[in-house]
């Protein structure tokens, strides 16, 4: 009878990493698993390419764990490859932030002579340039403000010569429509006067030739 070979998994440990050491430099594990008595690795140069990476050749990517970028997906769901750069990825953007927070106000603490003097001359050259600026924007809007007020006074003199080119259009307007009355009226008297002395004239033709007191008693 024979027996089938047993299925076993061969793992090494995970090394802590020193405080000393950067994270770049941490080896993952080469974990393989053993299907059939036959080894299949996941990645042989896995931990090389991260290397590299993290020592500034390149950043490293974020990866999706379901949609690993080179190996296809397979029925266990193998993902501690993408895990572990991501991972690896996290610690290393920590660590970058946390030195550039840390170097900002370590040099004119505890850095040399030409660092202090340095630093010192960024925040004089930072007050500088903010005074400038300062200086620029208050010019700017005092010159915005004259601007503003020219044209106000421009706008007011505008309105006070147009006010004024309308009353006197007014005033002529209403000169010409009262010299246009007294002609009308004295044209209206004259044509009365015409009318009244015709109308004089005519009552007298008619008293002429047919008088009312025929008898002439009435005198």
């Amino acid at each position: 009878m024979t027996t089938l070979p047993r299925l076993t998994t061969l793992e090494t440990p995970v090394n802590v990493l020193p405080s000393s050491q950067p994270p770049s430099m941490v080896h993952r594990s080469n974990s393989k698993t053993f299907i059939g008595g036959e080894a299949k690795g996941l990645s042989k140069s896995w931990d090389e390419r991260l290397l590299q990476s993290a020592n500034g050749e390149r950043p490293l990517p974020r990866l999706n764990p379901l949609r690993p970028p080179r190996l296809s997906r397979t029925m266990t769901l193998e993902t501690t490859d993408s895990h572990y750069q991501n991972d690896l990825r996290s610690l290393l953007m920590k660590r970058e932030q946390y030195h550039k927070s840390h170097n900002k106000w370590m040099k004119p603490f505890y850095g040399s002579k030409v660092e202090q003097e340095d630093y010192r001359k960024h925040i004089r050259e930072v007050l500088k340039s903010q005074m400038t600026d300062r200086d620029a924007n208050y010019r700017r809007c005092l010159t915005e403000r004259m601007e503003e007020s020219d044209r106000a006074i421009g706008y007011d003199k505008r309105c006070l010569q147009d006010d004024q080119t309308a009353f006197q259009k007014k005033s002529t307007y209403l000169r010409q429509f009262r010299d246009e009355n007294k002609k009308l009226m004295e044209i209206k008297e004259q044509q009365l006067k015409m009318v009244r002395v015709q109308t004089n004239q005519q009552e007298g033709e008619l008293l002429r030739y047919n008088p009312i007191n025929w008898s002439q008693t009435l005198r």
